[in-house]
Formats: C-alpha cells, sequence, structure tokens
C-alpha cells in the first residue's frame, strides 16, 4: 500500500460506493501498529476521506483510534474473530473491553448518521441492550450463514 492520501481515500470511497450505502463510520487507525503512524497524518486522512464521502452524498464520519498497542488480547484474524464472537455471547474478560467499547461507539455512531437516534447517549444505550439482548449475536449468525458459513461456529 502506497502512502499517498488521495489514492487510499479512492481505494476506500471507490469500495464504499459501489456498496450504495448512505451514511459510513470509519475507524482510521493511528500508531505503531497502524499504516498512518503519525497522528498528524491519520487526521488528514481522516478528513479526506470524510470530505470525500459527504461530497458523494455519503454522510461520513470518521474516528481516529489508537493502534499503539492491540486493541483486545487477540492478534490475527483468525483469534480477533473469535474474540469478538466471544463479546458478542457476552463471554470475554475485561482485556478485550476496549473490542467492545470501540464496537459500541462506531456503531452508535452509525445510528445517529443513520438518522435511528437524535442523541450519540442514547444510540450508546441502544447499541449496549442490542448487545445484552443477544440480537447482535443472532445477526452475526445469519451473515455467517448469508455467507455460506457454519452460524453454528458462532
Amino acid at each position: 500500500t502506497v502512502e499517498a492520501i488521495p489514492l487510499i481515500v479512492a481505494s476506500i470511497i471507490s469500495k464504499k460506493g459501489a456498496a450504495g450505502l448512505d451514511a459510513m463510520v470509519i475507524d482510521v487507525k493511528t500508531g505503531s501498529g497502524a499504516f498512518m503512524r503519525e497522528q498528524d497524518r491519520a487526521r488528514e486522512l481522516a478528513r479526506a476521506l470524510v470530505k470525500t464521502g459527504n461530497s458523494l452524498g455519503v454522510r461520513s464520519e470518521a474516528l481516529i483510534t489508537d493502534m499503539n498497542q492491540p486493541l483486545g488480547r487477540a492478534v490475527g484474524n483468525a483469534v480477533e474473530v473469535r474474540e469478538c464472537i466471544q463479546l458478542l455471547r457476552g463471554e470475554f474478560d475485561e482485556g478485550a473491553r476496549p473490542v467492545l467499547d470501540l464496537s459500541i461507539e462506531l456503531a452508535a455512531r452509525m445510528v445517529v448518521l443513520s438518522h435511528l437516534e437524535a442523541s450519540i447517549e442514547k444510540a450508546r444505550a441502544q447499541i449496549q441492550q442490542v448487545h445484552a439482548s443477544g440480537a447482535a449475536l443472532e445477526c452475526f449468525r445469519k451473515n455467517v450463514g448469508a455467507q455460506g458459513g457454519d452460524p453454528r461456529v458462532c
């Protein structure tokens, strides 16, 4: 990947545009484990993504999050997915709390951008309830099944 912000923006936004989105929340990582290691470059990328998305009629917002250390306890795709499934089941220790907190924040911001809730506080509460009820896990299982996976592994 080239560290040219216009190319990164074009790559990301073209994929999002192809999906026909009305709104998007983008998690821009910064720090030693991220592509944009410097905070200023991450901020520049976030601004460019939001500006481009909005100019195309896609309500856009970006969060800049820290990747100086792993977010949860797992490192690597398979074990990170397992950790997320455990979070959805409510089976996790406090070491995975940052993964859950960021997931709730991203989802809540999407709820607000989608005009399903007016305040971020109410959206967070709504997302926490969806998680606690098991509805988020059930939605994940349906997505796994829709993509040809075995939802029983969730």
